[in-house]
Formats: structure tokens, C-alpha cells, sequence
């Protein structure tokens, strides 16, 4: 615990619980994400905004260096069944693919380690029609990026994305009922975000 930052122990002192949000790591934000239902709706949003942060610098370094294996990351997008799940996983999928394209494993990491509460959040959101509508319209905005091989076009597109989608959560979460919510530990109170 201590090494995780959840305690601090000091040679003949009682331990000390330390304020994770300060004190904490990656392992913390590892059991955050196991436990997400203990924790605020805002939480979800945090981590968009923070994907929202790294998403275009790994998708532009990926179309910098790889832009045919973005292509063919995005072969089947236009083909995509209209269903919440063949899109959860097509968007989990690509997003991984794109963080590995980059050649930095950290982001890739960084993913990994939300892939569970993702794929709960992900049926919430898609669940939406508008939802899958702004994520089919991104996924071509993306393509046209990688086949012009733009990394630039391309960061842009993810980052005008990645903040659609925040909204896109806020609203999925606001509209739906409070059963609903609690599938991935969110209410729908003042907002919260997949």
C-alpha cells in the first residue's frame, strides 16, 4: 500500500493514510478504475479529459509513422453494423491500435489500464444513436487524415473528437435512468463522462 501511495510509513510512527489524489500513482488509478462505482460521476469525465489530452499526440505520431496501418485500422469502419457493441469494440480496438502505432508503449499502458471500465462505459455510450452517428463521422475524418498522410489533420480530428465526446457522455448520462447509470457505478447527477 505504501509503495502505491495509498499509506505512508515512517520508522516508529504510527502510518499515515495518504489523500490518493495527490499522493497516488498508476496503481491507484488501476484500483479507481476496478472499483469506479465507488467513485464520483465526474470520474469518467476526468479520464476523457485526459484521453482527450493524449489522444492526439499518439494518433498523430501514428499517422506520422505508420499512416497505411492507420488505414487498414479504419478498413471497417464504414462497414460497421449500427449496434452498441460492434461499435465498443471497433472504437477500444482503434484507439489501442493507435496508441500502438505511435512507438511510445507508455500510451498503449496508459490504455490498458482503463480497458475494463471502458468496455462498461462504451455500451452506455453507444447505446445512443447520436453517439454512433459522431463516432462513424470522426472515424472518416480520421481515414482521410491517414490516407493524405496528414498527422496534423489527423491530431485535430481526434482532438475535436475526444471533446464532442465528452459532451456526448454528459448527455448519455443526463438522459438515461438512474439503473442505467449505475451499470458502470455512474449517476446521473451533474454530468459524468464515459
Amino acid at each position: 500500500m505504501a509503495r502505491d501511495g495509498w499509506i505512508t510509513i515512517r520508522h516508529g510512527q504510527p502510518a499515515s493514510v495518504n489523500y490518493f489524489w495527490r499522493e497516488g500513482n498508476l496503481n491507484v488509478l488501476d484500483r479507481l478504475v476496478q472499483h469506479a462505482e465507488h467513485l464520483s460521476p465526474d470520474f469518467i469525465t476526468q479520464l476523457l479529459e485526459v484521453r482527450a489530452a493524449l489522444a492526439p499526440a499518439f494518433s498523430r505520431a501514428a499517422v506520422a509513422r505508420h499512416p497505411a496501418k492507420v488505414v487498414a485500422a479504419l478498413a471497417g469502419s464504414e462497414d460497421l453494423d449500427d449496434d452498441p457493441a460492434a461499435y465498443a469494440a471497433f472504437d477500444w480496438e482503434l484507439q489501442r491500435t493507435l496508441a500502438l502505432l505511435s512507438d511510445n508503449p507508455v500510451f498503449l499502458l496508459m490504455l490498458n489500464g482503463c480497458s475494463t471500465l471502458y468496455a462498461r462505459a462504451a455500451h452506455q455510450y453507444f447505446a445512443r444513436a447520436e453517439n454512433r452517428t459522431a463516432s462513424r463521422n470522426f472515424y472518416h475524418r480520421l481515414l482521410n487524415a491517414a490516407m493524405a498522410c496528414d498527422p496534423d489533420r489527423a491530431a485535430t480530428a481526434v482532438s475535436e473528437a475526444m471533446l464532442e465526446s465528452i459532451t456526448l457522455w454528459q448527455a448519455t448520462v443526463r438522459t438515461q435512468p438512474p439503473e442505467a447509470s449505475r451499470i458502470t457505478g455512474l449517476q446521473a447527477e451533474g454530468g459524468g463522462h464515459p
